[in-house]
């Protein structure tokens, strides 16, 4: 803006009827006495925002005040010489000005004002400006980012928060303080809060709750919420293996049936209970002629139920194994078996923590076979046999006197539940006591009731008699294929209550 545009402005401003409000006016209502000559105030020399009026010739005069009565407009002050001027000293920083202009703080109202006739120009501060595009740029930079700070406002936390900060590096901050006004694309401004407000970064060290957003702690009275999700139910699982590198001879059916019950965890260690059929049946009609699936349900838990197809011909009334009884090849068929399971993938005998085993009529010559053939002893836990002696007389008195100490304290069971071969099963009790007074046990501790045919033994009684000889002629002459469908189910039942 040139000379001559600044005088034509000063001339309409001189002789607007718009008052220029400034902060040392008296605002209070008007004295009577104000009209008086003698009361009338003039400029005083130097001021600095009173007007210079082209037509009073240098003379220094007060705008119009609009709470003056008729007729006091400008008043002709004494003709002064400027102010010489003096070097000016450097500015110190100056206190916090006050949110608010005051009388004593001598400082114009902030508020812009438009100039009548001029409208690209305004009268802000105190001073003639050309038209701003935002009037309230200035303030918000005033009273917003150039503010100076509190002492301590930027204190760092954490460690170190009482040691001097160096000069040149500044401190590293642990929270940003957002101030009312600050501007667009302020790297300090919280989006959360575009209209000011204070934010700080979640302190580091405090403890970290599971679940929570932030690192908060946790108060006393909070206490962990177990998982109410049940887990996931798995459920029973029956597996038929054909073709397999140990099998007993070529079949047309399964080599082996495998069952796995609920929820089985291969994480755990496995119970096997091997059941070998007998004359007349498979793997596949034995499992669902003796209910074996729901038989099973009684069993301890993790027990995997295996049938192998023992027999060279299945179905076959022969007792011929094939290759069955071959030295060692019973324990390659479990390994087989687990290999080749899914469930099992991966595991091997060593997971397996007990092996029982369940022998019906001809079955016996099975059993024989995976007893003495295949270095299980220690490993089979129990043998029951389901009127099972048909090819032998003392087979199993090798098994027996080996863990004779075992059966004596509980450890290890041996059961022979018999009705075609109940001699052979009284034979072999009398053997087992005598072994018993030779161990120096009791022989007591054979438990044998011949006499009563027809009562069930239950899983109780069972479990609290490692030596049983028990008749049964439940099913008159067809009492032999009973028993496997009437003591599978209690057998295991007892196996569970004795591995509690």
């Amino acid at each position: 803006m040139d000379r001559a545009e600044t005088k034509n402005a000063e001339k309409v401003l001189a002789g607007s009827s718009t008052a220029i409000l400034r902060a040392d006016v008296d605002f209070r209502p008007k004295n009577p006495f104000d009209d008086l000559p003698e009361k009338r105030e003039r400029a005083k020399p130097g001021d600095g925002n009173a007007l210079r009026n082209e037509s009073a010739k240098g003379e220094m005069v007060r705008p119009t005040n609009p709470f003056d009565g008729p007729g006091d407009g400008k008043k002709e002050a004494p003709q002064v010489k400027p102010p010489e001027k003096t070097e000016r000293k450097p500015e110190q920083k100056a206190e916090q000005k006050p949110d608010r202009p005051s009388e004593q703080s001598g400082r114009p109202l902030d508020i812009p004002i438009k100039v009548p006739g001029l409208p690209d120009f305004w009268i802000y501060d105190g001073k003639l400006k050309p038209g701003l595009p935002d009037p309230g740029a200035d303030k918000r930079q005033d009273s917003g980012a150039n503010k100076p700070q509190e002492p301590g406002a930027n204190k760092p936390q954490g460690q170190g928060a009482d040691k001097p900060q160096d000069s040149k590096t500044e401190p590293k901050q642990q929270g940003v303080d957002v101030t009312p006004g600050n501007r667009p694309g302020n790297p300090n401004q919280n989006p959360l809060f575009p209209d000011g407000g204070t934010w700080s970064k979640p302190n580091s060290n405090l403890p970290f709750v599971p679940g929570d957003t932030q690192p908060f702690p946790k108060r006393d009275t909070e206490k962990e919420v177990p998982n109410s999700t049940p887990a996931p139910q798995r459920p029973e699982r029956v597996h038929e293996i054909y073709q397999m590198d140990n099998r007993s001879a070529d079949h047309r059916g399964p080599d082996a049936v495998v069952r796995l019950p609920k929820n089985f965890d291969p994480s755990k260690p496995i119970n096997l209970v091997i059941y070998n059929h007998g004359w007349g049946d498979t793997v596949q009609s034995s499992f669902r002629n003796t209910n074996m699936g729901t038989q099973m349900e009684d069993a301890p838990p993790n027990t995997v139920l295996i049938l192998p197809e023992w027999q060279r011909v299945a179905g076959a009334s022969s007792g011929d194994q094939g290759r069955f009884k071959e030295q060692g090849r019973f324990r390659a068929f479990l390994q087989e078996v687990l290999d080749k399971t899914p469930e099992t993938k991966g595991k091997t005998l060593n997971d397996v923590r007990n092996i029982d085993i369940i022998s019906h009529s001809a079955g016996d010559n099975a059993t024989l076979s995976e007893v003495n053939n295949n270095g299980l002893e220690s490993k089979i836990t129990s043998i029951t046999l389901l009127d099972s002696m048909y090819n032998t007389n003392t087979g199993f008195d090798n098994w027996i006197q080996m863990n004779i100490k075992e059966l004596a304290n509980g450890t290890k069971q041996f059961r022979n539940i018999y009705f075609d071969k109940a001699d052979r099963g009284r034979a072999q009790a009398d053997r087992i006591r005598d072994m018993l007074r030779r161990a120096g046990h009791s022989s007591q501790l054979v438990y044998q009731d011949d006499r009563r045919g027809q009562p069930v033994m239950t899983a109780a009684e069972l479990a609290r008699h490692s030596i049983v000889f028990k008749y049964s002629d439940i099913g008159g002459a067809g009492a032999h294929g009973q028993i496997p469908k009437i003591y599978i189910a209690p057998v295991e039942g007892a196996a569970k209550q004795i591995r509690r």
